[in-house]
């Protein structure tokens, strides 16, 4: 018996053309925001609303911001801004999110006593090497709201975003 194997082989080629375009670009930005600076958390605790009726603010509560492995050999120079919805009515401050149920109040941004509206770049030089930028966010009762004994007490939830510009 003669067994005869045949291997066959078909193909078929089709081609189809297909357009891509790519954009993006590789930046080298002189500092690296340490990983327990990217995602802060404030918990300012429970305020009593008797205290805003007497100072209209609290406190400020600290946060810090860790640049490192910073390099000045291209720019020494920084911009920071936070971003965030502007409280109605009380101008330069963060707006709570609408899953708040305290009303009447705001949060604000300072820096050493210095008021840093939200929205607005502040110009900061750095040095090379591990950088700490400290500042303390506090919450603020609206004029309207304490002159009509109308602050409202409930939970407080809001969400800022910070940019940092190297020029």
């Amino acid at each position: 018996m003669l067994t005869i194997a045949l291997l066959s082989t078909c193909s078929v080629t089709a081609y189809a053309a297909a357009d891509f375009s790519f954009k993006g670009g590789l930046v080298q930005e002189p500092c690296m925001l340490a990983p327990n600076s990217s995602d802060i958390f404030i918990d300012f605790g429970s305020v009593i609303n008797k205290f805003l009726y007497r100072y209209q603010r609290t406190a400020g509560i600290p946060i810090t911001l860790i640049l490192q492995g910073c390099d000045t050999s291209a720019t020494d120079k920084l911009s920071i801004t936070f971003k965030a919805t502007e409280d109605a009515q009380q101008a330069g401050m963060i707006m709570l999110d609408p899953s708040s149920t305290a009303k009447g109040i705001a949060i604000g941004v300072e820096e050493k006593g210095i008021f840093i509206p939200i929205n607005k770049s502040v110009e900061k030089n750095f040095h090379s090497g591990e950088n700490k930028m400290v500042f303390d966010l506090f919450l603020s009762a609206d004029n309207e709201s304490i002159k009509n004994n109308a602050l409202h007490p409930g939970t407080i939830n809001a969400n800022a975003i910070l940019e940092l510009e190297y020029h």
